[in-house]
C-alpha cells in the first residue's frame, strides 16, 4: 500500500474532511489531497505534522492504516442508493 491510501484512510477514520486535516496539520487542502492521491512525497516535516493532526505516531501513519472504517461494499450501496430505490 502507498502513503496515500494510508492517509485517506487514516483521515476518513476520524471523520475529517481534507480542509479540516490541512488546518489541523496546518498544511494546504491541495497538498493533502495530491498526498492522498500519489502525486506528490510528503516531507519529514509534513508527515510529523499530519501523524500529530490524526493524533497517531509517525511509524503507524506510514506503516500501518487504521481498524476498517472505509465504505465497504454494502455501506456504498447505501449509501448511493437513490431515495426509494
Amino acid at each position: 500500500m502507498n502513503f496515500g491510501y494510508h492517509l485517506l484512510a487514516w483521515r476518513r477514520q476520524q471523520d475529517l474532511t481534507q480542509d479540516e486535516l490541512a488546518a489541523k496539520a496546518h498544511l494546504t487542502r491541495p497538498y493533502v489531497s495530491r498526498l492522498e492521491k500519489g502525486a506528490v512525497d510528503p516531507a519529514l516535516s509534513s508527515l510529523r505534522r499530519l501523524a500529530a493532526a490524526l493524533g497517531i505516531g509517525l511509524a503507524q501513519l506510514v506503516e500501518d492504516v487504521p481498524p476498517q472504517k472505509h465504505l465497504g461494499r454494502q455501506e456504498m450501496v447505501l449509501r448511493f442508493m437513490p431515495p426509494g430505490g
